[in-house]
């Protein structure tokens, strides 16, 4: 297709640019490659040059991404043999371990669990005679935010924030509906979460969920959400009452974050949570290795191309060459006009850069899909429900 492309485009009279690009299969071939990757930063062929890429298209695209393919499929192979392994071993290894010290084990983590437990329970009973003694309005206000109403309000309100705070984003948004109409939506926002956080926080004592405890519900995921919700407005007010006039228009952008408390993403994080402990080792060992990849090659782009005026200065400083760099290494090539070096270097990442830097992000979607797995198994292996009559029956 090099060949193709320098015959067809190599002698285009009425674009001499092209011309000088595909002026020799040699030249060519870099231009071809980063074609072949699916990217086009040139486009304005000859009719002839044209047809050849509608057949490269057609033909060819796929067979450059094989190798990067095969070794990402590899990768995931290797790692989850490595995953089966390591669970067998685990597995024969707390076999001898149980034949030889499981006696004196099983008494040392019973005497230990024993102790924790009793512990737990002694705070626990502490806590819940502590709860009796509290106002009644603590259960009073745990039981309103419970309410099926108040959560269907609040979700609702929720995602009008999430709307809200892009609209103010668009000028003519804004003209239509004016500043004004976004400060007291926003206002009234703020005083609603603010309101169910205080709700929260003042019925922590007498509310399981946070182990009867405020310094609980301060520190949890829910609780951290609320509060950067809402602590940036507060903040701003009050600057603006002590005299200064501070915007932190972009801190309460943070209002959308409420959105993370609805409860369709509570499984979603177990699940994102349960992948991140799975693949953090490889993570951190593919990410080194990307790491070096993009470095490396930032580093060597600015090297070759450092005065190509053809880049009208792009790569002419080490953090503008690794910026280029990573948008190579995903797979956008928004320069292509290198210097024999930089063309060199080009080539090797259309051919590998580009498939080693994308290792880390194949073990995640291999950590992810075990985590499915074993979830579906846990799901699988749980005893099915037995209809009322038969339950009933079996009772009486």
């Amino acid at each position: 297709f090099a060949t193709l492309l320098h015959l067809t485009e190599g002698n285009d009279e009425e674009d001499l640019e092209m011309a000088s690009r595909f002026r020799s299969i040699l030249s060519s071939m870099p231009f071809t490659l980063i074609h072949l990757t699916g990217d086009y930063p040139l486009v304005d062929y000859a009719i002839p040059a044209r047809f050849v890429h509608v057949l490269m298209i057609v033909c060819a695209n796929g067979m450059v991404g094989v190798a990067g393919g095969v070794l990402a499929s590899g990768f995931t192979i290797e790692l989850a043999a490595y995953r089966t392994k390591e669970r067998n071993r685990t597995k024969a290894a707390k076999g001898k371990l149980n034949k030889v010290l499981g006696s004196w084990i099983r008494r040392f983590r019973w005497a230990k669990l024993s102790k924790d437990l009793k512990m737990q329970q002694e705070t626990t009973l502490r806590r819940q005679a502590r709860a009796q003694n509290e106002p009644p309005s603590m259960t009073t206000i745990k039981e309103a935010l419970r309410k099926p109403a108040w959560r269907w309000a609040m979700a609702t309100l929720i995602f009008v924030n999430a709307v809200a705070v892009v609209a103010e984003s668009v000028p003519w948004c804004v003209k239509i509906c004016g500043q004004a109409f976004f400060d007291y939506f926003e206002l009234i926002s703020v005083l609603m979460f603010t309101a169910e956080y205080l709700g929260w926080l003042y019925s922590a004592p007498v509310n399981r969920q946070f182990a009867m405890s405020r310094k609980v519900f301060i520190w949890s995921f829910f609780g951290m959400v609320d509060l950067m919700a809402i602590a940036p407005y507060w903040l701003q007010s009050t600057l603006w009452l002590c005299g200064y006039n501070v915007d932190l228009q972009i801190f309460r952008i943070f209002r959308v974050l409420c959105i993370l408390q609805l409860e369709i993403f509570g499984d979603a994080f177990s699940l994102l949570l349960d992948t991140w402990h799975k693949c953090k080792d490889t993570m951190v060992a593919s990410g080194l290795l990307a790491l070096v990849v993009w470095l490396l090659g930032g580093v060597l782009f600015y090297e070759f191309e450092n005065g190509n005026e053809a880049l009208d200065g792009a790569l002419d400083s080490v953090p503008g060459a690794l910026h280029y760099t990573a948008v190579f290494l995903a797979g956008e090539w928004a320069l292509s006009d290198f210097t024999p070096g930089g063309k060199c270097l080009c080539m090797f990442y259309c051919l590998c850069g580009i498939a080693v830097f994308a290792i880390p992000l194949g073990g995640l979607f291999e950590a992810f899909e075990s985590s499915m797995s074993d979830r579906d198994s846990d799901i699988s292996l749980k005893p099915p429900l037995r209809p009322l009559s038969t339950a009933a029956t079996a009772a009486s």
